[in-house]
């Protein structure tokens, strides 16, 4: 076998994911059988294939190095989970304050103590407290030790693979914290979090509000202080990626070095670009896989700078190599994945573009043709992290890569003049103006038609098709005739796969219960792909997290939704209509149903219900209040009931919920939001609820679902939409028993679940 370091990258590669997603055990087995077999062959042949043999040993070692990293052994932590503890160790990032007001640092902890004894360990975890603490300041730390929350649904933020990507493990929240010195020696990591801490206070003296976030985001990678308003800008602009390190920043940080080097020797001009890739990934505090990924791109110039490699895919595999020996769960990071594949994609298409863009001056038309390149070639894996994109991203980078280089290059200076004399007039102007420019050019965007597009959640399947398409036709393909053939038929077999894939579904409606925590959030899907959401997740009283937000409409992104029909709120809790309201400003929506407004109800119901009628409004949704029985009749069969409030003698929040019946053929559902046992045994009396899959109301209450309305709709499965170990201990147990002789099925243990069904009654459960 030919040996190659490309080779041995992607063998390392495979040998962790394979780990990850298996166990050491499977691995272990695969590399022994390897072994054993190259070994008979070996014998056989009465040859050695030391390429083979560097491979299957690499596939060993880098299984090994995986699991050694996630193991206890390395993490001490991880063998106190859910005790209670006493942590001694140093805080090692500046405050990032939360969404529930608390703040978020990284915290190296140094020893862990509780009444078995105390142990020496070097984990880094997340603390979360409502004091602020300095970065450097040693510290100990009471309380008990989590795991972070697994993913919630399937295209919801995996926050625990997130911190797993950054070699972190476990959090600790604690309001018992203690001074053991004052100020720590501070580690490299600590420097580097307060010289970012510095860069902030100079530019928030300077500049206010959203303009200097963009600047903060730009010169240490921190994109956590953009209001909600301009974040969510940004995001439906792709904005945010473009200012993304692993899509803007490496090229960009190339250009400064190439100014930068020309005043060094060129036989140390490597070493002088290794160097500041170090030094600015020591300020990526805010970014610890860019961090990374700016180390190992450092790692690959000194390679060169050692060994005179000119060969970019030998240099990048080195990085990979090393990633894989010292950090292996770097390879579950978006950021180093996206530097990756953009490098190798670059490597591979680069020339062509710089050569199509040679009226272009030499330092921005390497810039410009990265940017194109990573616009065209990166779409499909971005899609699979981000989902949507903005199709004027492919335009942008040739306004913000020119005006991102020229604030790397003079806001150093700028804002030490600022700092010495108080003013730099030339300067300062340049800045001003650039820094202007970036922050208006997302809301322009966003006023333009098609500003933004849900390309859905696209198969790893399909991207490394799509990539080998790509390489195929690039570097096989010569001539006109055979591009226009090869182009033509990719043409018509996508057109062919779309037309398949919807005759395959016609026929056949979906009901999909999105796991949204302690909270409601369901989506319908017709035979004709028109959408209808009812409820969408939300925070609540003992919680800030907007699971609408971060669950429900990344759910709605990821299925590539870009409009929705009809929305249906429940009753205007926070847990039932947050996400609805985030899901109308984010896709465009033709009419929203919820209940009306009656005396009685509270002013919290009142202050939701006029932020629905506000988005409403600027989403152009036509809002209808539900006073009366109201049916909905599409295209393709399907039926939607939306039945009054229940009225009671007792008036109760929960029992403004209004019911709404979905019926396909002989295939219904039953929505029941919030009701209380009372508006059930009305609601039973004024419709007919018979229904084959019931939605239990409030999230399997102890006070709803009572024995006469299970009777009367006789389902055959019970959905119950509940957060896991929630405070209210949904669903309670005299619940569960009420619905016995059904089949029971919960988001808490489930996660998302989706029932396709056909119109003679028949369905599947996923």
């Amino acid at each position: 076998m030919r040996f190659s370091l490309v080779t041995l990258a992607i063998t390392m590669v495979f040998g962790i994911l394979l780990t990850s997603q298996f166990g050491i055990l499977t691995a272990g087995v695969i590399s022994l059988t390897a072994m054993v077999g190259f070994l008979i062959w070996s014998f056989y042949k009465k040859t050695l294939d030391v390429g083979l043999l560097i491979i299957i040993t690499a596939f060993a070692v880098s299984s090994f190095s995986y699991s050694f990293s996630v193991s206890s052994t390395v993490h001490k932590s991880l063998s106190y989970i859910n005790r209670y503890v006493t942590l001694n160790g140093v805080i090692i990032s500046t405050a990032e304050e939360s969404a529930d007001g608390y703040y978020r640092y990284m915290f190296r902890v140094k020893s862990i103590t509780n009444k078995n004894g105390t142990v020496k360990a070097h984990d880094t975890m997340v603390l979360t407290t409502s004091e602020q603490l300095s970065c450097g300041s040693s510290v100990g730390v009471k309380g008990i030790i989590k795991q972070f929350p697994k993913q919630m649904n399937e295209n919801g933020f995996d926050t625990r693979l997130y911190y797993k990507s950054n070699n972190i493990f476990s959090r600790i929240h604690s309001e018992n914290i203690y001074h053991i010195d004052k100020i720590y020696t501070p580690s490299l990591y600590a420097v580097a979090s307060m010289v970012s801490e510095k860069v902030d206070g100079v530019i928030y003296r300077h500049y206010t509000g959203d303009g200097a976030a963009l600047l903060s985001a730009i010169l240490t990678g921190n994109k956590h202080n953009f209001s909600e308003e301009y974040d969510d800008v940004l995001h439906y602009t792709s904005y945010k990626r473009i200012l993304h390190p692993a899509h803007l920043h490496i090229w960009i940080i190339w250009a400064v070095i190439g100014l930068f080097t020309r005043l060094v020797r060129k036989q140390y001009r490597d070493l002088a670009a290794a160097i500041i890739f170090i030094v600015y990934a020591s300020l990526q505090c805010a970014n610890i896989g860019f961090s990374r990924c700016l180390a190992c791109a450092a790692i690959t110039i000194i390679y060169r700078y050692r060994y005179g490699s000119t060969y970019f895919p030998d240099t990048m595999s080195v990085a990979v190599i090393l990633c894989a020996l010292v950090s292996p769960t770097l390879f579950f990071n978006c950021s180093f994945i996206l530097s990756v594949a953009g490098g190798m994609i670059s490597w591979a298409f680069m020339p062509y573009f710089v050569q199509k863009l040679r009226f272009l001056p030499k330092p921005i038309r390497r810039i410009t043709a990265a940017m194109t390149v990573f616009a065209l070639f990166l779409t499909p894996l971005s899609a699979y992290y981000f989902y949507g994109m903005s199709p004027y991203s492919f335009f942008t980078p040739f306004i913000t890569t020119p005006l991102v280089l020229l604030i790397l290059i003079i806001s150093p200076i700028t804002f030490l003049l600022y700092e010495l004399f108080g003013t730099a007039p030339i300067l300062g102007a340049y800045l001003n103006l650039a820094v202007k420019i970036l922050y208006k050019l997302p809301y322009i965007i966003k006023d333009l038609p098609f500003s933004y597009l849900n390309i859905g959640k696209p198969s790893i399947v399909f991207i490394l098709m799509f990539l080998c398409v790509i390489f195929v036709v690039y570097y096989k393909i010569k001539s006109r005739k055979q591009y226009v053939f090869f182009y033509s038929a990719a043409v018509v077999g996508f057109g062919l796969s779309l037309v398949v894939t919807t005759l395959m579904r016609l026929g056949t409606a979906e009901f999909m219960f999105v796991n949204v925590g302690q909270a409601d959030g369901s989506v319908i899907h017709t035979p004709f792909r028109e959408t209808v959401i009812i409820d969408g997740g939300g925070g609540n009283e003992w919680t800030n997290y907007n699971t609408g937000k971060a669950l429900f409409v990344p759910y709605l992104e990821a299925m590539g939704i870009n409009r929705i029909e009809v929305a249906i709120v429940s009753h205007y809790h926070q847990d039932h209509i947050e996400g609805v309201i985030d899901t109308i400003k984010s896709i465009p929506t033709d009419y929203v149903y919820a209940p009306i407004l009656t005396d009685s109800d509270s002013e919290s119901m009142r202050e939701w219900a006029s932020k629905l009628r506000k988005a409403a409004d600027e989403s152009g949704a036509v809002l209808c209040f539900v006073s009366q029985n109201t049916r909905l009749e599409f295209s393709d069969g399907l039926m939607i009931d939306i039945y009054a409030p229940i009225k009671q003698r007792k008036y109760d929040e929960n029992d403004t919920s209004i019911p709404v019946k979905v019926s396909f053929g002989e295939f219904s559902v039953l929505y029941t939001g919030d009701m209380t046992d009372s508006a059930e045994r009305r609601f039973l009396h004024q419709a007919d609820v018979d229904a084959d899959v019931l939605k239990v109301a409030h999230h399997g209450s102890r006070d709803s679902s009572c024995d006469e309305f299970i009777k009367a709709v006789s389902p055959d499965y019970s959905v119950i939409s509940c957060g896991e170990n929630n405070v209210y201990a949904h669903p309670h147990p005299e619940t569960l028993k009420r619905l016995d002789g059904t089949a029971i099925l919960r988001t808490d243990l489930m996660g998302d679940i989706r029932i396709s069904a056909r119109k003679n009654g028949n369905c599947d459960i996923k």
